[in-house]
């Protein structure tokens, strides 16, 4: 099961936030950015609901804008492909999982025991649930719909620590030759998925792969190094990520957030 992009360019109502990247994702992948960074559009490019200026996007193969061949290729965690029907959240996820021949009791279980009863998925649309709520849903939806291709866009996001180490487990837990993407911008995922292969990304431009494991040992030192793994140029200066023992930068784990990348430029 393999994404593969060649010379993408992509973005929204003429803006490219995607900028000629060219990459194959198999496996299980960790695609680590700031906010802003272009992970997102990323994913919506790879699912076809973003502008695709130039380049070819493969999934399995198929370019993704055959659309009618995909249903069952790629699945995510992206909250716009589950508002598309007015529906309750319970009538939600039966539809979906019979489109994409996912299984609808492993789903719901879940869901149930982050909280979420079944009296009140009936009542409420996928819009009225909390952030959190929410998360969980799709992010949950996409694991049961056992797709061969899932990306996950921030699937720990406002959840609190403990539903956080519950549903990456369940999302580590993932069996089969299926490709996983998970996008963070938490450096902590590094150390636990440090068998993963991992790419990093700002401004539209991704670097990689590498293992995570050795991308977590990583160092950051301000400006260009000379005996960089790569200069990250970002808006506000440059970047520079070298292995442990060069340089006197700071361990990329100590981050937390790869937000705080810009507070090193102040």
């Amino acid at each position: 099961m393999t994404i593969k992009l060649i010379d993408v360019n992509a973005g929204y109502r003429g803006k490219t936030v995607i900028d000629h990247i060219t990459a194959v994702f198999d496996n299980r992948v960790l695609l680590l950015g700031p906010n802003g960074a272009g992970k997102t559009t990323l994913f919506r490019a790879i699912a076809g609901i973003a502008d695709i200026y130039s380049g070819t996007i493969l999934i399995d193969g198929i370019d993704v804008n055959k659309a009618s061949a995909m249903t069952r290729l790629l699945a995510l965690n992206l909250p716009e492909v589950y508002r598309l029907l007015p529906i309750d959240c319970y009538r939600l996820l039966r539809l979906y999982m019979d489109i994409m021949d996912g299984d609808f009791d492993y789903a719901l279980n879940i869901i149930e025991n982050f909280g979420l009863s079944r009296q009140r998925l009936r009542e409420k649309k996928l819009w009225e649930l909390s952030a959190g709520q929410q998360k969980v849903f799709t992010t949950v939806a996409t694991i049961a719909s056992k797709s061969r291709n899932m990306l996950f866009d921030e699937p720990l996001e406002q959840l609190d620590p403990s539903k956080k180490v519950k549903l990456l487990s369940i999302l580590t837990s993932i069996e089969g030759p299926n490709t996983v993407i998970v996008a963070t911008h938490e450096t902590w995922f590094m150390n636990r998925l440090a068998e993963w292969s991992a790419y990093i990304m700002f401004r539209g431009k991704i670097v990689g792969p590498l293992p995570a494991r050795d991308l977590a040992e990583m160092r950051i030192v301000k400006g260009y190094y000379r005996d960089a793994i790569t200069t990250i140029d970002t808006e506000v200066g440059k970047i520079s990520l070298v292995p442990p023992g060069v340089g006197e930068g700071k361990p990329l784990t100590d981050l937390i957030s790869l937000d705080k990348l810009y507070e090193m430029l102040i």
